[in-house]
């Protein structure tokens, strides 16, 4: 296998919807997501979550987030919750067709130890900016085989999914 990194699957929404990863290769170290995307969540910026092959609910996740513009910085943390809130986005409030852009690093996805993951994303409105950093944890030991992402409304057709894995030079 060529080392560095490499495309694994590509998703692009032509409608509303949700995303699934499934069948993910056990052959890398760490896997990374990188994409564009926007809620169809008319009442604000909209938090996207991510579940594994355990199923949302499971009271398995655990995060942490912080947001900050040129004049305000936020915090919060979800612990014991069914899911992990990953990074934040556009809503269909805000400027017409600008799309967040982000990424998700899940480090060591298949060892024997509680996943970690690292979300940033970065959100324009009408020439303001938010960037979001996230963290999270799955409380599992298991591989990780399926990444599933859901968001308030959907994701908006044009949202875009790159996964990629990575291996050690």
């Amino acid at each position: 296998m060529p080392k560095g990194m490499q495309p694994i699957y590509t998703q692009r929404l032509t409608s509303t919807g949700t995303i699934t990863f499934n069948n993910i290769p056990q052959t890398y170290t760490s896997l990374l997501l990188i994409g564009s995307a926007r809620s169809a969540y008319a009442s604000g910026f909209a938090d996207a979550y991510v579940y594994f092959q355990d199923g949302a609910g499971t009271s398995n996740y655990s995060s942490t987030a912080q947001n900050g513009n040129s004049s305000t910085v936020s915090s919060y943390r979800y612990t014991n919750s069914g899911t992990a809130n990953m990074f934040g986005m556009n809503g269909s409030a805000h400027t017409a067709n600008a799309f967040t852009s982000f990424k998700v690093s899940f480090p060591n996805y298949r060892d024997g130890q509680f996943k970690q993951m690292i979300g940033e994303s970065v959100m324009e409105n009408d020439g303001s900016a938010i960037v979001c950093q996230n963290s999270g944890l799955w409380r599992s030991v298991a591989p990780i085989r399926q990444i599933n992402m859901t968001v308030a409304n959907a994701f908006v057709a044009g949202s875009v999914f790159t996964l990629y894995g990575i291996t050690r030079a």
